[in-house]
């Protein structure tokens, strides 16, 4: 049809040209044959034109890739029903960018994602790519929590020598998840990689019990028996004077900006500083009133910059906003569920869920940022699992959890699952 339409004018045109020379020929001949006569050129010249072969368009249909959910969240320890994307043509090779968490695993052919994930991690989106003859691109995100079980051991360590500990107070994981542990009574941080190969320490002045990490790799360290705050590079070289104004602080956390925090615990008070150590502001007093502490033992900041303290012979839990105003406060002594007998260490999640270590029931509490319990785990004793004096909380990037086990001196690794 597209033929024929196209020929049409021309074919007009070449009726007129046979009219016009049927009129001049018509002296010479009848009409009949002059148009007979010219018919039979024009046809000739027709044929000439249409032998050709006409241009042809085709267009490749374009793949397309669509996961049943845009996000998804999972939970460490339990395996995923497999996900698998609908496409509209077979699919020749697939890739995803970055690669996906342990233990989740991708199909290059499919784009299929199945697996039981074996560490947390905060929401992260990931790029999916599907090819055969055309690319197609998706995008998934995916959130792994931590399970409700209990969290299980998996291994410790203080083996003698280099990488041993006399009261292991405190611990801290840097961004590159090496591992810090204040070796309390032999006056010294000893640092280890990821594997808990013994990298080196350093001495300081005075016994470490607590350390804090921030996000320019300075280290501060509070100093118990000597009143003072340190700050150190991650080799162990100090940056600056020491900081005084404490008496017997116990626990040391910064925030989002840097701002470092201290539980000047006999002075029953939290103080605030620039990571320069300037002052800038301080609250708390002797008392079980709000805002009022009986040795703040641990402290820890959320990612909202909420401050998290452990008030250890207050037998509870205080919340505060980053100006040191009162926001909740859970607990009281005893050892049921929510319960406290000398909370000391604090610990919080990539999800913002609290861990709090008891020195008298010798066990990890989990909770919610409102205080409600999740679990609890660990009793007392030498055997894995067991505490005596259990006294920090810290997390690598994973969400592997590792217990500062004072008394024991050494440090227990458990699985967030």
């Amino acid at each position: 049809m597209k033929l024929r339409l196209t020929l049409l004018p021309l074919i007009i045109l070449l009726l007129l040209i046979l009219l016009s020379a049927c009129n001049l020929q018509r002296g010479q001949y009848g009409l009949a044959e002059a148009l007979l006569a010219n018919l039979l050129r024009a046809s000739d010249a027709v044929v000439a034109i249409v032998t050709g072969t006409p241009p042809i368009t085709t267009t490749t249909p374009t793949i397309e890739i669509i996961y049943p959910s845009p996000s998804y969240t999972f939970t460490v320890g339990g395996a995923i029903t497999t996900i698998t994307p609908t496409a509209s043509q077979t699919i020749t090779s697939c890739s995803i960018s970055p690669s996906l968490p342990a233990s989740l695993n991708f199909s290059s052919t499919s784009c299929e994602i199945s697996g039981t994930p074996t560490i947390m991690q905060t929401a992260k989106t990931y790029a999916v790519t599907a090819n055969n003859s055309t690319t197609a691109n998706a995008s998934i995100s995916i959130t792994i929590v931590a399970s409700t079980n209990t969290p299980q051991y998996i291994t410790e360590w203080n083996s003698g020598g280099a990488g041993s500990f006399n009261q292991a107070r405190c611990v801290a994981i840097d961004k590159y998840d090496n591992i810090y542990v204040c070796d309390g009574i032999n006056n010294r941080v000893q640092k280890f990689d990821s594997n808990m190969n013994y990298i080196l320490s350093w001495t300081t002045t005075g016994e470490p019990w607590g350390i804090t990490i921030d996000s320019n790799d300075f280290m501060y360290i509070a100093l118990q028996s000597s009143s003072l705050v340190q700050k150190y590079s991650l080799t162990g070289t100090q940056i600056g004077s020491n900081w005084t104004g404490f008496n017997g602080p116990r626990a040391i956390a910064v925030d989002a900006s840097n701002n470092i925090y201290v539980a000047d615990s006999d002075n029953n008070q939290i103080q605030k500083f620039d990571s320069n150590g300037n002052f800038l502001l301080q609250w708390g007093s002797a008392g079980a009133g709000n805002s009022q502490f009986n040795f703040p033992n641990g402290i820890k900041i959320d990612a909202s910059n909420n401050i998290i303290v452990a008030d250890w012979f207050n037998y509870r839990v205080q919340q505060f906003d980053s100006n040191g105003n009162f926001l909740l406060q859970w607990g009281s002594l005893g050892s049921a569920n929510g319960q406290f007998s000398s909370p000391w260490g604090v610990g919080i999640d990539m999800f913002g869920e609290i861990y709090i270590a008891e020195t008298g029931n010798n066990r990890i509490q989990k909770f919610k940022s409102d205080g409600t319990f999740i679990l609890k785990w660990g009793s007392s004793g030498i055997g894995n699992s067991q505490f005596s004096d259990p006294e920090a909380i810290a997390f690598d990037s994973k969400g592997y959890i590792y217990i500062a086990d004072m008394t024991n001196s050494r440090i227990q690794k458990f699985s967030p699952f």
